[in-house]
């Protein structure tokens, strides 16, 4: 659990996020661009990081969207969303996500609204271990070995 802690990037909003109901406030699409990934203790990797904003990796600027459709079960106030992801890693290769899971808003004030979820995460990248001086002591991921071409991790 250390190495996963170590080694989990989180995920931070850049830019912007479009929803709009579609049929009677039901269902709802977004689309969101993001493109931070912090390692807070820094990164082993971090020298194949090519557009890293500190010399140890530490926030990594890897631009990507995510695809957004929600169904509202009760009201408002709980759903169910599916959420698809595509992004660069943090070595800029090829990476996604998908996503399933249930969401409950428990603060709204005007348009102002918190919400909570829980749900399963399937994550896919590019294998890193075809990267030159690629240091596999912190990988969180299964697959990938050198002659496999991609490696997956499930939350």
């Amino acid at each position: 659990m250390g190495k996963l802690r170590k080694t989990l990037s989180i995920g931070v909003v850049m830019m912007f996020l479009t929803s709009f109901p579609i049929f009677a406030h039901d269902f709802s699409f977004g689309v969101k661009l993001f493109g931070l990934s912090i390692h807070p203790s820094g990164a082993p990797n971090y020298r194949l990081f090519p557009w890293k904003l500190d010399p140890k990796g530490i926030v990594v600027f890897n631009p990507g969207v995510t695809l957004n459709f929600e169904y509202f079960v009760w009201r408002d106030i709980i759903s169910i969303k599916v959420v698809q992801g595509l992004y660069g890693d943090c070595a800029m290769q090829f990476a996604g996500f998908s996503h399933l899971g249930f969401r409950v808003c428990f603060l709204k004030i005007a348009r102002f609204s918190m919400n909570v979820g829980i749900g399963p995460t399937f994550l896919y990248k590019r294998s890193w271990y075809k990267l030159p001086n690629y240091d596999p002591s912190s990988e969180s991921y299964k697959g990938g070995t050198k002659g496999e071409d991609w490696q997956h991790l499930f939350y």
